[in-house]
């Protein structure tokens, strides 16, 4: 997985130009300026700002002294089952000091990036928790083009993944961490959370423990509940089967992307009695028989119907699947004219499995 690429951070539509917004500043990073106020970040192009206040700005950090500061060195001896949490989040923690030596950080950033180290270098220390304060630290540090937005709206770089699974956080290959907050839907055996325009069918049982009572606290304080006694009468009045459902219906968008589930927005055809799914260089492909059996179904509150009208829209008007950033659909092999395995069974993968990566034999 490659090291994800920054967004452009986002214009704030009303700036503030006059000299409280120069005693909010903290920091320049690319091409905007960090604010604080009252323990909020926000991050500014220098282009929405008037040139008056930019120079303004401009002129603070010119005077401003740079702190002088030794990051906590690491530890020498890390019980083996935390080697890789321990070098990889002083790595990022090695990082952010880095940009703050260089950007004239603040005693107080640097206050904080000590306690963190703190914690990280306490066996006792709860993961979880430190791998939150880190993400939420380094953001206005390393990361501004995230202040202001939802986690849904954020692609995590594949260190802080990585960091973040091995803290038993729910993560997925795309820059996602799970965030009980995210939830838009509970099908019974998975949550549904939106990211970067499409959705995580997060079943949950892949959950920890932590994580599903925070759920599960969530949906019921949210009113987010689950399917009913009745919902697959209710998906499939007709008791139809679901190839004869694909066959009569029009290909239309009835279902929201962040509400499809198993990827099916990157179906590319129907072969067999199977919706085609690549990914990669392989393939989640999902018969209609599991439709049938129940194993699989439509989002809670849609009918089959309404799911394989979005399908067959998005098959038959292949320009206006979503774009992948992770390979599929579009942007996988099949697609790109490399290879076709659509039919071969080792290339096959359950939606919510992966092919395991062979490990390179030692030279």
């Amino acid at each position: 997985m490659k090291p994800i690429v920054k967004p452009a951070p986002t214009p704030n539509p009303k700036i503030d130009s006059n000299s409280s917004l120069v005693s909010q500043l903290v920091r320049k990073v690319g091409e905007g300026y960090v604010f604080e106020e009252k323990g909020i970040s926000r991050y500014v192009f220098a282009k929405d700002l008037p040139s008056d206040t930019v120079k303004n700005l401009e002129s603070k950090l010119s005077k401003q002294e740079s702190v002088s500061h030794a990051l906590t060195a690491k530890k020498e001896k890390v019980a083996p089952r935390d080697q890789e949490f321990y070098d990889k989040t002083y790595n990022l923690l090695a990082e952010a000091h880095k940009a703050l030596s260089e950007n004239k950080g603040r005693t107080s950033d640097f206050q904080a990036l000590d306690k963190l180290a703190e914690r990280l270098n306490d066996e006792s220390s709860n993961k979880g928790k430190l791998v939150d304060d880190l993400l939420t630290f380094l953001a206005p540090i390393t990361h501004p083009e995230r202040l202001g937005k939802p986690n849904s709206q954020i692609e995590y770089t594949e260190n802080e993944v990585r960091v973040a699974q091995l803290a038993d956080k729910y993560t997925t290959s795309d820059g996602y961490i799970f965030d009980e907050h995210d939830i838009i839907s509970d099908e019974g055996d998975a949550y549904v959370t939106p990211h970067m325009g499409h959705s995580h069918w997060i079943g949950k049982d892949s959950l920890s423990d932590k994580e599903k009572a925070a759920a599960q606290s969530y949906t019921k304080e949210k009113g987010i509940l689950p399917p009913s006694a009745d919902a697959d009468a209710q998906a499939n009045p007709t008791g139809d089967s679901a190839a004869a459902i694909y066959n009569r219906v029009k290909g239309e968008k009835r279902i929201p992307l962040v509400r499809l589930p198993y990827m099916v927005e990157h179906t590319v055809e129907v072969k067999n009695g199977n919706l085609i799914i690549p990914h990669k260089d392989h393939y989640h492909n999902i018969k209609f028989a599991w439709f049938d059996d129940h194993s699989y179904k439509a989002p809670n509150g849609y009918t089959l119907e309404d799911l394989f009208a979005t399908i067959k829209y998005y098959v038959e008007h292949p320009d206006e699947r979503p774009h992948s950033n992770d390979g599929w659909g579009n942007a996988s092999d099949h697609v790109l004219g490399k290879k076709d395995h659509s039919e071969d069974p080792k290339k096959n993968f359950k939606a919510d499995e992966e092919p395991v990566e062979e490990t390179p034999a030692e030279p």
